[in-house]
């Protein structure tokens, strides 16, 4: 039986994400990471790097699936599936089970989110189930696809 777990947990800013996904497991990553100050605590948001973010986090997520943790999650906001399609092919390739967990309270939003940015997250929220993600991936697969087509050309 496979006991390897990976949470992804997702919700507008200030829902409790962080905190949920360190109540589940002790390997937490999120792309917030990215913009921590090393040492100091201090959140510098730039969002020209949130694609850098964002793969710092899926890279530190399989490293942790590479090492055998047998839980690991994820806290991102997840709006639309094509967002979380990576970990799910992740988890595939390494034998872990998805564990969705939406949090829907608001405590607060403690990194300052624009609540114009945050609307427009709402507007865009779709669920995150078999079904979406299974749609995310195969766009995913035709633009790897498309890519590779147009480099060879």
């Amino acid at each position: 039986m496979n006991n390897r777990t990976l949470h992804l947990v997702r919700g507008l800013p200030g829902s409790g994400k962080t905190t949920l996904a360190h109540k589940l497991s002790d390997q937490v990553f999120s792309a917030d990471d990215y913009f921590y100050e090393k040492g100091k605590g201090v959140y510098h948001f730039a969002a020209e790097e949130l694609p850098a973010a964002h793969a710092e986090c899926r890279w530190k997520t399989e490293a942790a699936m590479i090492a055998g943790h047998m839980n690991v999650a994820v806290a991102n906001t997840f709006s639309q599936a094509w967002e979380a399609a990576d970990y799910f092919e992740m988890a595939k390739d390494h034998g872990y089970l998805v564990n969705v967990v939406e949090c829907q309270s608001q405590f607060g939003n403690v990194h300052g989110v624009p609540e114009s940015s945050i609307d427009r997250m709402r507007e865009r929220w779709e669920p995150l189930n078999q079904l979406t993600i299974s749609r995310a991936v195969q766009n995913k697969q035709k633009q790897n696809s498309n890519s590779r087509e147009r480099s060879t050309q």
